[in-house]
């Protein structure tokens, strides 16, 4: 990603004001930029997704979509960007409560000490007082075989500590990632926090519609990672003929038609005018029949990682 300046994110925005999509439908069905979780948090609606994006150009990346409007910034230890994701948060000077941080613990920190000891790490590391929102990125834990029911004590032990860390105020929501029905359903059990939050694989060929049913009747809120399924809806013959109609980028309509489903969304690019592209999900509509046309895609398939064989 090229050097981004003062310069450039003007002529950027000033191209993004230009190039304003077709008319869609008459009604446009309003999408709110923020979602309010069961405990009351508000959370938006489209996050900045940092995986696999290191070091300076995280940085660059991150300073950049702050300007642009982003307000969520999705990260994990894992991601090993931590540090430069709080240095572009701070160099923004955008007011710390105007942004919604998530970060996830990593499997190699499953456990009650462990995973309280990797919290405040990451909490350190983003040189923050808080975070918005903490979640169990996987449901097995390193180094245990992935069939073993030890990670289902792992994972109690591991909800125990952020359950204690949303008592104690240095998280405002908690939840999991990559959580199946029976993952939650044990958790349930055992729970003394419903989880507010669980992030998942989401795109039309991966649209888990029993995990959404369990999510809504449980009041957690299901948050879509992935929406352009690693990239290879971007070039799908539907998808693209429903984006030159509407005059918009793939991933654009992708997010919409995320979005339309009451799901917020996380997001990857790195590159400044995708940044602003993904954006213009909010102006824009798609119909019923186009709605259809992408859920008729659904091919039940993993494009990152599958979960349903940990028990």
């Amino acid at each position: 990603m090229a050097d981004i300046d003062e310069e450039s994110f003007s002529r950027q925005n000033s191209q993004a004001q230009l190039a304003r999509p077709v008319p869609g439908p008459s009604t446009i069905v309003p999408i709110d930029a923020e979602v309010t979780l069961s405990n009351g948090v508000k959370m938006p609606t489209i996050g900045l997704g940092t995986f696999q994006v290191k070091k300076e150009e995280c940085y660059k990346v991150v300073l950049y979509a702050l300007k642009v409007g982003y307000r969520c910034i999705d990260t994990a230890k894992v991601y090993k960007n931590e540090g430069v994701i709080g240095r572009a948060i701070k160099d923004s000077r955008i007011n710390r409560t105007s942004v919604f941080i998530t970060s996830k613990l990593s499997p190699a920190d499953h456990g009650y000490q462990q995973a309280r000891e990797a919290f405040f790490e990451s909490l350190d590391d983003l040189g923050l007082d808080y975070l918005d929102l903490y979640l169990i990125h996987w449901p097995a834990a390193q180094g245990i075989p992935m069939t073993s029911e030890q990670n289902a004590v792992k994972r109690r032990e591991s909800w125990r500590a952020l359950e204690s860390l949303y008592k104690e105020g240095k998280v405002r929501a908690i939840g999991v990632s990559n959580y199946t029905v029976q993952h939650l359903e044990q958790l349930r059990e055992y729970a003394e926090i419903t989880p507010h939050v669980n992030q998942v694989e989401f795109h039309p060929q991966c649209q888990q519609k029993e995990l959404l049913a369990y999510c809504e009747k449980h009041n957690i809120k299901v948050v879509g990672y992935s929406p352009l399924g690693q990239g290879r809806l971007l070039d799908h013959e539907d998808v693209m003929k429903i984006a030159r109609r509407r005059n918009l980028s793939p991933a654009a309509l992708l997010l919409r038609w995320g979005l339309r489903k009451n799901l917020p969304m996380v997001v990857k690019t790195v590159k400044a005018n995708r940044l602003i592209e993904n954006l213009k999900t909010f102006e824009m509509e798609i119909t019923q029949q186009e709605i259809e046309m992408l859920d008729s895609l659904e091919e039940n398939v993993h494009y990152c990682w599958d979960p349903s064989g940990i028990p």
